[in-house]
C-alpha cells in the first residue's frame, strides 16, 4: 500500500472526492485546490491558477476534455485547455447552492445539478448552457433529500428526512406520488440499485421500472456511516464515522446469496472517500494524510487470504513473485505463502510503524519510521541500519538506494555494507532520474 502526501506534491490536508478522466488520469478534490494525479506527479491547480475557492469537493471529467469543478458552497468552475474559467451562471445558481453542495449526475458532457434538501429546481448544464426544471412539491409541511434524479425517465426521487416515505416527481409531468420503503435514510446509488440504513439494518433495493424497490439484500449492521460508494464492480463500500472502511466483496446484483459479512480496512483512518478505478485498483481519500493506494493484485490476494483479518494493522505489501510480504504499524511483519501466514517480529515493545518495503530474492527490506531493518528469510537473521527511508529502489544486480531525509545511500546486499552517501540537495533530481529508468 503507497500513501500519497505532502511530501510528495499532494499539498493538502482533506482531501475529498476522485475521480478519473477518459486518459486514466486521477483527479483529486481537496481542501488546496484540484490535484490531477498522473501516476508520478501531482499538478495543483490553485489559486494562482484562478480558483477563487480553493476548497474543492469534488470535479466531474467530461468526455470533450473539460473539468467541471465542484468546489465547497459555490463558484463553480471548468478547466478547459489548461485553464480555470470561472461559471458566468454563479451569480445565477448561488441562491440555490449557497448552503449545500449539489448532487450531480453526468450523462455524456451534461450535467444535472440539484440540491440535496428540498429542490426548488432541477439545472442542466451543457457547454457552458443552462437551463433548469422547476420542481413544484410543496414543502411546507415536510422536509425532503433528494437523493437521485434519472435523467432518462425525468424523475426525481426524494426520502422524507423524518418519515417512511419515498417521493417520485417527474419533473415534466410533475405527476407525484409517494411509496412506503420505512424509517431509514439513503446511503449510496448505482444505476438501479439503492442502499438505505437505519443504523440497525443495511437494506439493498432494486429499482424496477420508475417505482417499484424491490428489497433483494438485508443485513444487521451497527455504527454510524458518513459515506458509501457502490464501485464499478457493483460492490458496497462503506465509511465508517469512527474510522475504518467496510467492504462488502461480492456483487450487489448477486440476488441469489446473502451478504457475508463486510472485510474492516483501515480502521485506525477516517476514510474521506473509497474509488476503485479502471484497472480495479483501490484508492482511498484520508481525513487528515492524503491517499492512500493499493494495486488490483495486491488487493485481490489480500482480501481473499486469511491475512484480511489483520487488515486494520497492514501499513505497506509487496511481494518478490512467490510470496506477498506485509508490514504492520510496528517493529514486524509477515510473510503469505501458500496458504499460511507466518509472522516476523524484530522488537514487541517498538511501535515504530512500516513506511515502505523492499524485496531481493530471500532478502526484505522494512523500512520503518526510524530505521531499516534488513531481513534474511533463509538464514532468519537481520540487520538494522539507523536511517529513515522514505523509498528503497533497486540500483543493480546485487545492490538499493535507501532515500532517507540525510541523504540517499548505496547498500550492497552481498557485503552487507552501506556505502555512497549523496546529500539532501541531490535526493530529489537523482530519485526522478531513477524512478524513470526502473
Amino acid at each position: 500500500m503507497i500513501n500519497y502526501n505532502e511530501s510528495d506534491g499532494l499539498n493538502s490536508s482533506y482531501t475529498y472526492r476522485m475521480k478519473q478522466d477518459a486518459h486514466g488520469f486521477m483527479w483529486i478534490g481537496t481542501d488546496n485546490g484540484l490535484f490531477r494525479f498522473d501516476g508520478k506527479e501531482f499538478k495543483q491547480y490553485g489559486r494562482k491558477e484562478g480558483l477563487k475557492n480553493i476548497e474543492v469537493i469534488s470535479c466531474e471529467p467530461l468526455p470533450n476534455g473539460e473539468i467541471f469543478i465542484v468546489p465547497f458552497l459555490n463558484d463553480f468552475s471548468y478547466l478547459k485547455n489548461g485553464k480555470i474559467i470561472s461559471s458566468r451562471y454563479n451569480k445565477y445558481l448561488s441562491d440555490q447552492f449557497s448552503n449545500y453542495v449539489p448532487i450531480i449526475t453526468r450523462n455524456n458532457n451534461t450535467l444535472y445539478l440539484h440540491t440535496i434538501n428540498n429542490p426548488k429546481d432541477i439545472f442542466v448544464y451543457e457547454n457552458e448552457h443552462l437551463k433548469k426544471y422547476h420542481v413544484s412539491i410543496d414543502y411546507k409541511n415536510i422536509s425532503l433529500h433528494a437523493f437521485k434524479f434519472d435523467y432518462h425517465t425525468n424523475t426525481l426521487y426524494l426520502k422524507e428526512a423524518f418519515g417512511d416515505s419515498i417521493i417520485i416527481y417527474n419533473i415534466i409531468t410533475k405527476k407525484q406520488e409517494s411509496l412506503f420503503i420505512g424509517k431509514s435514510y439513503f446511503v449510496c446509488n448505482k444505476d438501479n440499485l439503492f442502499v438505505f440504513y437505519d443504523e440497525k439494518t443495511l437494506d439493498v433495493y432494486k429499482l424496477q421500472g420508475t417505482s417499484r424497490f424491490k428489497k433483494i439484500h438485508s443485513y444487521p449492521l451497527k455504527g454510524k456511516v458518513f459515506h458509501s460508494i457502490i464501485d464499478k464492480n457493483n460492490k458496497l463500500w462503506l465509511n465508517m464515522v469512527n474510522g475504518g472502511v467496510l467492504f462488502f466483496n461480492q456483487s450487489l446484483l448477486d440476488e441469489s446469496k446473502p451478504l457475508k459479512p463486510p472485510v474492516t480496512l483501515l480502521k485506525d483512518h477516517v476514510i474521506q472517500y473509497v474509488f476503485v478505478d479502471r484497472d480495479d485498483n483501490i484508492w482511498f481519500g484520508l481525513r487528515d494524510n492524503g491517499i492512500f493506494f493499493i494495486s488490483k493484485v495486491f488487493f485481490a490476494n489480500y482480501i481473499n487470504q486469511p491475512l484480511k483479518n489483520n487488515s486494520e494493522y497492514i501499513k505497506t505489501i509487496s511481494t518478490n513473485g512467490n510470496n506477498i510480504i506485509i508490514g504492520y504499524d510496528k517493529a514486524a511483519g509477515a510473510i503469505y505463502q501458500n496458504g499460511r501466514l507466518r509472522k516476523i517480529v524484530f522488537d514487541s515493545s517498538d511501535k515504530t510503524e512500516n513506511k515502505t518495503l523492499y524485496t531481493h530474492k530471500n532478502i526484505i527490506f522494512f523500512g520503518l519510521t526510524s530505521k531499516v531493518i534488513i531481513y534474511d528469510t533463509s538464514s532468519h537473521q537481520s540487520i538494522t541500519l539507523r536511517q529513515n527511508p522514505k523509498y528503497i529502489v533497486p540500483y543493480a544486480a546485487s545492490s538499493v538506494l535507501l532515500c532517507a531525509a540525510s541523504g540517499l545511500y548505496l547498500y550492497d546486499i552481498k557485503s552487507k555494507k552501506n556505502g555512497y552517501n549523496f546529500y539532501r540537495q541531490n535526493i530529489y533530481p537523482l530519485f526522478l532520474i531513477l524512478k524513470t529508468v526502473f
